[in-house]
């Protein structure tokens, strides 16, 4: 047994035993919060920091938390992570954070370019930004992380984003082509192509009906703007983006009351009929 695996092992028996310390309890305690961050980062191929008791505190009190993280050198652009404990059950919290239709950003304009079943899509998108600012594009690959949901035994889930490798001519070539509705070829021949974007959304399943959402983004857009001026702006859009799922999740069975859902669970499987586990 690898180090690794030893350390896993002891999360996991932990996470066991505040489970039946706390079978009858409704609130989550924050070793709870801990186990959970704990299992997905010995497994995770980029870990997540891990959260103070204040900020854990913040969270249990149905706060955001949030951190700045710098990059392993000055040269490395800084992450934006914020943390929410959402009372749904993680079916419900991953559809309202990845349904397609949802747009949560001003401006954006998408394009499917490609999916499989498991949940693993290519995406082209725009913003347009306002003036004098130019509008950015780029191309990124979605994956669902089915190796670590099975290395947790189902506890986390995890969906992760990077830009598309030959993205820039792929873009261009896609709506060259007319498939992106609303922006035409020369707004992206004008637009600045992303130089970074990469990212992802973790949903840790703590109860039943509990789970702690956390989403992580790196990005640079290039062009005049400075990266620090980015991440701050990010840091800026985590309460509204994360209280906005939390309420979304509330409303995902009326959104889709036939239990056909347009993705599937962190686990590459459907998601299952009314959200529940």
């Amino acid at each position: 047994m690898n180090r690794l695996t030893v350390i896993f092992a002891a999360f996991m028996m932990l996470a066991a035993s505040v489970s039946r310390v706390l079978a009858d309890d409704g609130d989550v305690r924050p070793n709870e919060i801990r186990a959970g961050i704990g299992i997905y980062n010995a497994n995770a191929s980029v870990p997540v920091p891990l959260l103070s008791g204040k900020q854990i505190e913040e969270v249990l009190n149905g706060g955001v938390a949030k951190i700045r993280e710098k990059g392993a050198s000055l040269e490395d652009p800084q992450r934006a992570l914020g943390y929410i404990l959402i009372d749904h059950p993680r079916p419900a919290v991953w559809l309202a954070a990845l349904e397609p239709d949802y747009l949560p950003v001003k401006g954006l304009t998408e394009y499917l370019v490609k999916g499989d079943p498991a949940g693993n899509s290519t995406w082209y998108q725009h913003i347009k930004l306002p003036w004098p600012v130019t509008n950015r594009h780029w191309l990124i690959d979605l994956k669902n992380s089915l190796e670590l949901a099975d290395a947790t035994r189902g506890k986390v889930w995890e969906q992760t984003w990077d830009l598309n490798p030959g993205g820039e001519a792929e873009a261009k070539r896609i709506v060259g082509r007319g498939l992106v509705s609303g922006i035409t070829m020369a707004e992206a021949q004008k637009s600045i192509f992303t130089p970074v974007n990469h990212g992802a959304w973790i949903a840790v399943k703590l109860r039943d009906d509990k789970t702690l959402l956390i989403y992580a983004v790196t990005s640079v857009i290039g062009g005049m703007i400075p990266e620090s001026l980015v991440v701050r702006y990010a840091m800026s859009t985590l309460d509204e983006l994360l209280y906005g799922i939390a309420d979304r999740a509330e409303k995902m069975r009326t959104v889709f009351p036939n239990g056909t859902y347009p993705v599937p669970g962190g686990d590459g499987e459907p998601l299952p009929a009314g959200l529940d586990y």
